[in-house]
């Protein structure tokens, strides 16, 4: 049946959400057949491709027939704190999902528990759910865990790795309890499926239990370009549906880049009803340059208005995103206090600084827009939309897109070239004068500080005794 609407029928660079099902199209059989693997598993890995789907699946395709069934669902990210999301997650959604005076002590001791014993999270479940209800939980993301704690060093990182350790046991245990309601999907990245050797019995759960999403077909396709337009009210072109079709199976991202392009399409279609034309697909740079494009204009935009806003835009980008030692793009959640300490080591002045900040984040986690997504609370996580905006922007993956230049490959020199002086400064390597002053030029051009420092290892002393080594000599 259509609806006229103006609600934009596609959500762009972000997953779909239980709230967009309505708009989800082309992956009936992938649902059903996910769906009877979900009820009859404790543990479920959905394993795909970047931007094939799989958060959107799970979120707009399994969970809502679940939920009609009675199916409690709480859906968390390892993030920068596993065990505390995890807490977090069951404190907001089993009490109703609305904070108050026992939120924060609930929360510390659904903590406390979690990290008590393997059979934490089991207990828990087992004591909050009826037991004639279901419970599914969701970790979206589950690579987030493979990169946690990869930043610290010393002690605090072997607290980090034992907290992952300690999640994923939380998360095996259920996989052996049949007598218990609770079910667990993580959704990964296929790229990272190497990464679950590191933890003891990871690998061979996510192998007996994996689902690994397809890429659509074209029929699938054309279903999910023509499903939400007639829906929604819209028609378009013939001709440009065929040219998406064949521009869409070229790009890696096939999926979040043709909801942001079609979300491009739908926001400047004109006529009654809206008609989709090829004219407005070439303007808005098509399936290739849409990211890009709209990228630069935000840019732009943001600079015009304040100029100091695309120093901060820079700054955030590089902090939320990162290369990895294989030279994959990835997702770097952060809170915004910190992303405020390191843009105020650059612009000085707090209260200039968070507004242009703040003008940033909303620029970029607009609806409109989606290449962030702002969390929730006080000091809310700042996470980029998908990966796809990392391979897609020009200003982040270079101008060949292939990561040899570009912010990311500028912060990825810096911090290699930061993490040589801490090895040389530990090592008690001291520089010499011409790389003394070399490195003090360096500093000041990139404007390094302390909060920066922390992301590669903080010297203090020892960058000291680096450097008065070096001009001691020189002396």
């Amino acid at each position: 049946m259509t609806v006229i609407t103006q609600k934009t029928p596609f959500v762009g660079l972000r997953a779909f959400d239980v709230t967009d099902h309505q708009w989800f199209r082309g992956r009936s059989k992938e649902i059903a057949t996910l769906l009877r693997k979900v009820r009859s598993n404790p543990f479920t890995a959905v394993v795909g491709a970047s931007g094939s789907g799989k958060s959107s699946l799970v979120r707009a395709g399994v969970l809502v027939p679940l939920k009609q069934d009675n199916w409690r669902c709480i859906i968390v990210k390892p993030g920068a704190a596993p065990i505390s999301h995890l807490a977090s997650a069951f404190s907001h959604a089993m009490h109703g999902g609305i904070r108050d005076s026992l939120t924060d002590a609930r929360t510390y001791r659904y903590d406390a528990e979690l990290r008590q014993s393997a059979f934490g999270l089991v207990e828990i479940a087992r004591r909050l759910v009826p037991d004639e209800q279901p419970l599914l939980l969701v970790i979206d993301q589950f690579e987030e865990l493979f990169r946690y704690g990869g930043e610290a060093q010393g002690i605090e990182k072997a607290a980090m790795q034992e907290e992952g350790r300690a999640f994923v046991e939380l998360l095996l245990t259920v996989a052996l309890q049949s007598a218990v309601r609770l079910h667990v999907i993580i959704t990964m990245r296929s790229d990272f499926f190497g990464n679950c050797a590191h933890y003891t019995g990871l690998a061979e759960a996510v192998s007996a239990s994996q689902y690994l999403v397809p890429l659509p077909n074209r029929d699938q396709l054309e279903e999910i370009i023509r499903g939400p337009i007639a829906d929604a009210g819209g028609e378009m072109d013939d001709m440009l549906v065929q040219r998406m079709l064949l521009d869409v199976a070229e790009q890696t991202d096939r999926l979040p880049t043709l909801q942001h392009t079609l979300r491009r399409l739908w926001e400047v279609a004109q006529g009654e009803p809206r008609r989709l034309r090829e004219e407005d697909y070439k303007a808005i740079g098509g399936m290739a340059g849409s990211i890009d494009t709209k990228a630069e204009q935000i840019a732009t935009e943001l600079k015009k208005a304040h100029k100091e806003d695309l120093i901060t835009l820079e700054r955030v980008m590089k902090a939320i995103t990162a290369l990895d030692d294989q030279g994959r793009a990835t997702r770097r959640p952060q809170k915004r206090g910190a992303l405020l300490g390191l843009i105020t080591e650059i612009l000085g002045e707090h209260e200039a600084t968070e507004a242009s900040l703040d003008r940033v984040l909303n620029a970029l986690a607009d609806e409109e827009i989606s290449f962030i997504q702002l969390g929730d609370g006080d000091d809310p996580e700042v996470d980029i939309g998908h990966e796809a905006l990392i391979r897609s922007w020009r200003r982040l993956c270079g101008e060949g897109r292939d990561f040899k230049t570009g912010w990311l490959m500028e912060e990825w020199d810096n911090g290699r070239q930061w993490w040589g002086l801490v090895r040389r400064a530990k090592n008690k390597q001291f520089l010499g004068l011409p790389e003394a002053w070399h490195t003090r030029k360096w500093i000041k051009k990139e404007k390094i500080g302390p909060l920066w420092c922390e992301r590669y290892g903080v010297l203090g002393k020892l960058l000291k005794a680096l450097f008065l080594k070096a001009f001691t000599q020189a002396a």
